[in-house]
């Protein structure tokens, strides 16, 4: 039996034994609410587009992957964290049992929330990979959900993960993200963990912006202008994707190249945080663009410069972060599947909800 199965089948051992005879709980979300700071424009408005000249740089890329296990005796979350780069693609994972390079973090990447309250188990207390309690301090129980127990679990190992980047740690997401689903005492902490981690150099790179008004929104003071400049409105889009996807298709000409739009300001948790939305061509002479928001703790100019100098992912995002991804994804995949073997073999069977997670592993 190989170092990978002994260690898998020891830690299935002793979460069977803690989770073994509890009775499912009902699964209760708590309210929380977490609103944005209303953002604004960065520019003048007749500044608000220009187009980019891509500038090489050296960045480092950090994402994290999770996913849970659901049985009668509780939720089981699996995390795990790849560091990859440019002149090194991958600087390491976290946790590293199958043989490539890996990262010293010290941080959970199990979470382990039984469906009964007040259980307490000496020895796994005493693993630091297994988080137990809440970051709060709350023990961990099936009722806080799986949603919370995977966020925190995830977040926590994705901001340990940060000072492993090399130069420009380059992150999957926003800079400080709203952890709205959270109740607020752990959101403050993790917000802090993580502010304390970034550089002042750091980007966050969002790839989904179909949701997100920030630029929407700071563009409402120059509502007319807009309109007399560009031809539209832009309290008619319900995305800040719709409304960039409108402009390039107005603005850009063949060969296509890379434009900038911002940037905007605000300040998610009372930090300053500069948000350029760039629109990458995928082809110089095909209209089809990867719309992205870069985001800075500082009034870089340059920053977008940079980042469009990456090469793209299949998705559409910079490699080095769809690459962070992808490892990221296997290496959880991995675990997850180990784990649910492993549990199995001790009477632990997953629920159906469980059984799905680990088929989109």
């Amino acid at each position: 039996m190989d170092k990978f199965r002994e260690t898998f089948v020891t830690i299935a051992k002793l979460i069977s034994s803690f989770m073994e005879g509890s009775d499912l709980l009902v699964e209760v979300e708590e309210e929380v609410s977490y609103h944005e700071p209303f953002p604004v424009l960065g520019v003048k408005p007749s500044d608000l587009v220009y187009y980019v000249s891509p500038k090489r740089a050296n960045f480092s890329a950090v994402d994290g992957s999770s996913r849970s296990l659901i049985s009668s005796g509780g939720i089981l979350s699996v995390a795990a964290v790849a560091v990859t780069g440019i002149s090194v693609p991958l600087r390491g994972i976290y946790p590293h049992f199958t043989g490539l390079r890996g990262l010293e973090v010290k941080a959970p990447f199990l979470a382990l929330a039984p469906s009964t309250k007040g259980r307490n188990n000496v020895l796994l207390a005493s693993l630091d990979y297994i988080m137990l309690r809440s970051i709060d301090g709350t023990p961990l129980d099936a009722s806080l959900g799986v949603s919370r127990v995977e966020t925190e679990l995830r977040s926590n190992l994705e901001t340990e993960a940060i000072s492993h980047a090399e130069r420009t740690p380059l992150l999957d997401g926003p800079l400080l993200p709203s952890y709205s689903s959270l109740p607020s005492e752990v959101r403050r902490e993790l917000v802090r963990r993580r502010y304390r981690r970034l550089p002042k150099g750091a980007v966050g790179i969002v790839k989904r912006i179909d949701r997100s008004k920030l630029l929407v929104e700071a563009l409402n003071p120059y509502a007319k202008e807009l309109e007399a400049r560009f031809g539209l409105s832009n309290v008619s889009f319900l995305s800040d994707e719709a409304l960039v996807s409108n402009l390039v298709r107005r603005l850009a000409v063949p060969p296509f190249k890379p434009m900038a739009f911002g940037p905007v300001i605000y300040e998610p948790h009372g930090v300053r945080v500069y948000a350029y939305y760039l629109a990458l061509p995928l082809h110089p002479h095909v209209r089809k663009f990867s719309i992205i928001r870069v985001e800075s703790l500082t009034l870089r100019e340059g920053i977008v410069d940079e980042v469009a100098s990456l090469p793209l992912g299949t998705n559409g995002v910079p490699y080095p972060i769809a690459y962070a991804d992808k490892v990221a994804r296997e290496v959880r995949g991995g675990l997850v599947k180990a784990l649910k073997l492993s549990l199995e073999s001790f009477g632990i069977g997953v629920s159906y909800a469980g059984n799905m997670a680990v088929m989109m592993s």
